[in-house]
């Protein structure tokens, strides 16, 4: 078991074989494989009554107030929707399981240390983070200099 796995431990105290899954969910190691991506597409937040036809948001969520959309900027400004602020999408490419504790958590910390709000989105595989469109390289260039403080190991 090497440094980075130490925390992995069970509800006795035990320690817990190394398996991939664990590796999903060890946030050290998680760290050092972020593989942040920048989208070129710009997003936006909309909510609805129903989903209108002829779009195709990426993610929904239905809220007490109404069906919440993210969807292209473009596909928002041809129906007209309401929507606050222009995202970008940055996807965390290191897969990560829906059970590891801290990702988001030090993620939205890094960015907001930088004054950069960030509205994240776990899927199966992978964390979303949605940046303000006009703050979306500082964004990146934050996320890197994260990953790269764990892979020199200047930060554990």
């Amino acid at each position: 078991m090497n440094e980075e796995d130490i925390e992995l431990v069970n509800a006795r105290g035990s320690a817990v074989e190394i398996t991939a899954v664990n590796q999903k969910r060890n946030l050290k190691s998680l760290l050092k494989k972020l593989s942040p991506k920048l989208y070129p597409q710009s997003y936006v937040f909309s909510i609805v009554k129903t989903l209108p036809s002829g779009i195709s948001p990426i993610a929904t969520f239905q809220e007490d107030e109404g069906l919440s959309l993210v969807l292209a900027k473009e596909q928002a400004d041809a129906l007209d929707l309401p929507y606050e602020g222009v995202f970008s999408r940055i996807t965390l490419q290191v897969q990560s399981s829906l059970e590891a504790v801290g990702l988001t958590g030090l993620v939205a910390s890094e960015l907001a240390k930088n004054r950069i709000s960030a509205n994240f989105i776990a899927a199966v595989n992978h964390d979303h983070v949605f940046v303000p469109d006009k703050l979306k390289g500082e964004a990146l260039n934050v996320l890197l200099s994260l990953e790269a403080d764990f892979l020199s190991g200047e930060r554990k």
